[in-house]
């Protein structure tokens, strides 16, 4: 349904538009801020120009400004989110500039307002004086140094320890002393460490998504674009950033090159670092443990896997401890922040523990009772569900330790003694690097190329740093993958080409990337389909070659030149690959896509591969692709795909903001039919095919297809929304243009999977119910 609205965000996620709108958003957050009610002071900001600016109107006007204005951002930073990949050409650092040229225009108007929604900065300011002082802030405790910023703390914190360990306190007083000790200065100075360390956190997500074989634009916007990171890290001015782009490097440094003097000193020592801003950065040593060893603990049973991390996080903690230990005692503040850490609790905010015990307190004190037992009471269960829940993504990601640091910090964020909306972006850099998805890849998911350290052996399989790993075990169903190959990709940046690519080198094979532009390393090679050349030594030196090379059908609307650029773009990738193929080389199979298009709209009947040509445009756009495929002399398949359904975008990303705000809706009558398949079903297939004989049209879809009334109200369920609304085929229309209405969303093709089925593949995911459940 997302489609409806590409014409209206194709517009607005413009340059000048998104850069406008997001100003626009900030300059409401920023005036809304000055409000000297939101300095938490008894004399509000210190500056009676900005408090006057910001008690102009009455506060609620504040409040309602602030509100907009995060709506505001919010909206244009899912406007400039990355279009998924249509193929190998990148635009990477085309889309990088302009992002990062909008985070930095939109945080302009923060710069030189108070802090947002919090006073935290005020705190840092006045810690910082302390230290300048000589003092310890952990013995005087805050305002006990007087100074231009003590008028200014909060009297909730007045005379009270901070639970802030050394080198943020050391970073607090370097801050105020640039400022020249100036009562406003000093505080929105608090942004300058900040600024540097988004700075770091801009140069280090592209690397590590690298890295990690995952989308570097992607995790960039949502890691580092994400509106909770401008509002509550660039306009709160909160030091917690400082720490996650520590930790960060340090996990980047542990996977920088395999071998145990990175993942194991090196990283582990950088996040040390963090952890004298933040204890909480002492999560990230499990990255650094274990992801040099992604692939051994994949292979190994839950025990074994767990005993490997556990043996490894026990030397990557004691070396964090140790620089930790190091920079606070050459710091010469100590330890003394540790007995402050039960203040982190002192003021009310949400998390569950801490309402539950706000209202059993009121309601005890209402009924004459002392709340202490059932205060003490709160605190136990927090801390024993807090490592409860710690235990459990430990154990459950313990093949994946960054998915485990992710979940575990987000949980350390929600389930602690406070919670704050500043606490909730320690996780974001580290999801935008973790596949949002319950399924398991099992041997190390998501490295580009190929883990650290592992290596194909055509006589053990695989092996890690010399040790033998022994040959993979098939899944039922699935492909025998005993015989490790050597596999071309033509699309490998897109959906479909991601997946794949990242489940065969799960499995242990080796894929090489066809890529447009300049060679990155061994494992891509430059080709110009639409000039007909690869690069030497073409395909010779591959097992298979696999082909997902194409514009997106239902991306924009079909003009002239669009229907041109369908065809150019699925047939000269075709033709290329057909021609540089050798019936006497080492590559004896060609797996080339395809659509289920071919069938056209076949309404209530059921279609399988011996269902002759439909008819309209994409029939004949399909049946043109295959002719080309089948002029390659060795043995091919063509891949007639359904829709399919991933967690990472394609047909469901199209629909899930729609359908998630309960606006979702059958398009047209809803009687059409849609034919679809799992993602890992989809790879899983293609994989089978690539060691199957069969040769020819292979429909690639789930057994059980749907109508879209049927697919509208499922995905609801899952999404436990309603979907009451109807598209408008009129609106439809004015989009898109009638022909691609008519072909693309309201044509239906029930669809059969009948030669993989007989070639013995078994789905995973034959239901929709079941399926959703598994990727909305």
């Amino acid at each position: 349904m997302l489609a409806v609205l590409d014409p209206v965000r194709q517009r607005l996620s413009r340059p000048a538009p998104t850069i406008v709108i997001g100003i626009l958003g900030t300059l409401l957050i920023g005036w809304g801020s000055c409000h000297p009610e939101f300095a938490h002071g008894p004399h509000g900001w210190p500056s009676a120009t900005v408090n006057a600016i910001g008690s102009a109107l009455p506060m609620p006007v504040n409040r309602v400004a602030i509100v907009a204005g995060v709506v505001l951002v919010v909206a244009v930073w899912w406007l400039l989110r990355p279009a998924p990949a249509a193929g190998s050409a990148s635009s990477q650092p085309a889309y990088r500039r302009r992002l990062l040229t909008a985070l930095a225009l939109w945080s302009l108007p923060l710069l030189l307002v108070p802090p947002v929604l919090s006073a935290d900065a005020v705190l840092y300011a006045d810690l910082g004086w302390i230290v300048h002082q000589g003092q310890n802030p952990y013995l005087v405790g805050l305002t006990g140094a007087g100074g231009p910023y003590a008028p200014h703390v909060d009297p909730l914190w007045a005379g009270n320890g901070v639970a802030y360990p050394p080198l943020a306190l050391l970073t607090n007083a370097i801050v105020v002393t640039l400022s020249g000790f100036s009562s406003y200065g000093g505080i929105i100075a608090m942004r300058l460490p900040v600024l540097l360390a988004l700075a770091l956190i801009a140069w280090v997500v592209p690397r590590l998504a690298r890295q990690l074989g995952l989308d570097a634009d992607r995790a960039l916007w949502w890691g580092m674009a994400n509106p909770l990171v401008v509002v509550h890290f660039i306009g709160g001015a909160h030091n917690d950033v400082l720490m996650v782009a520590a930790a960060l490097v340090g996990i980047w440094l542990a996977i920088r090159r395999p071998g145990w003097g990175w993942g194991l000193v090196a990283g582990p020592a950088v996040i040390g670092l963090a952890m004298a801003f933040k204890p909480q950065a002492g999560l990230a040593v499990l990255a650094c443990a274990g992801l040099p060893v992604a692939a051994r603990l994949a292979s190994e049973p839950l025990l074994g896997r767990v005993l490997l991390l556990a043996r490894r996080s026990v030397v990557a903690t004691g070396v964090a401890v140790l620089a930790f230990v190091l920079i606070s005692l050459a710091s010469g503040l100590g330890f003394g922040w540790t007995k402050w850490l039960s203040l982190m609790g002192k003021a009310g905010t949400a998390a569950p523990f801490s309402v539950l015990a706000q209202v059993g307190e009121k309601l005890i004190e209402l009924n004459g009772g002392d709340p202490t037992g059932w205060l003490r009471l709160i605190g136990a269960v927090s801390t024993l569900s807090l490592l409860a829940v710690l235990g459990w993504v430990l154990i459950r990601f313990a093949d994946r330790p960054l998915a485990a640091v992710a979940w575990g910090s987000l949980a350390v964020s929600v389930l602690g003694q406070s919670m704050h909306p500043w606490y909730v972006p320690w996780s974001l850099a580290l999801l935008s690097l973790v596949p949002l998805s319950t399924r398991r890849i099992p041997l190390g998911h998501g490295f580009r190329g190929r883990l650290p350290g592992l290596e194909r052996d055509p006589d053990r399989g695989l092996a890690f740093g010399g040790v033998s790993l022994g040959a993979v075990t098939p899944r039922p169903g699935g492909a025998d993958y005993s015989g490790l190959m050597r596999i071309a990709i033509a699309g490998a940046s897109g959906l479909l080409g991601r997946a794949t690519a990242a489940h065969l080198r799960s499995a242990g094979h080796e894929v090489l990337a066809l890529v447009r532009r300049e060679a990155s390393g061994p494992h891509e090679r430059r080709w110009d389909p639409d000039a007909g050349r690869i690069a030497a030594p073409g395909v010779d030196d591959v097992d298979a070659v696999i082909n997902f090379s194409g514009a997106g059908i239902a991306d924009v609307r079909w003009s002239t030149e669009r229907k041109a650029e369908l065809r150019s773009s699925r047939l000269n990738s075709t033709t290329t690959l057909a021609a540089a193929l050798d019936p006497r080389g080492r590559c004896q199979r060609l797996l080339n896509g395809s659509a289920i298009g071919y069938y056209g709209d076949t309404g209530e009947t059921m279609v399988d591969e011996r269902t002759p040509q439909g008819a309209g445009f994409l029939a004949q756009l399909v049946a043109d692709w295959e002719r080309a495929a089948h002029a390659a002399p060795v043995p091919t398949a063509f891949l007639r795909t359904g829709q399919v359904l991933t967690p990472e975008g394609g047909f469901l990303g199209k629909q899930r903001l729609p359908f998630t705000l309960g606006l979702g809706g059958r398009i047209g009558s809803g009687r059409q039919f849609l034919s679809w398949i799992h993602i890992d079903d989809y790879t899983r297939a293609v994989a089978h095919l690539l060691t199957s004989a069969l040769t020819g049209p292979v429909n690639l879809c789930a057994p059980n297809p749907v109508t879209n009334a049927e697919f509208t109200d499922a995905f609801a369920r899952a999404l436990h929304r309603p979907a009451l609304i109807p598209i408008p085929l009129p609106a439809l229309r004015l989009m898109f243009g009638s022909e691609m209405v008519e072909e693309a969303l309201l044509s239906g093709t029930r669809v059969q999977p009948r030669r993989l089925l007989d070639d013995g593949f078994t789905f995973d995911h034959p239901r929709l119910a079941e399926t959703l459940a598994d990727v909305a």
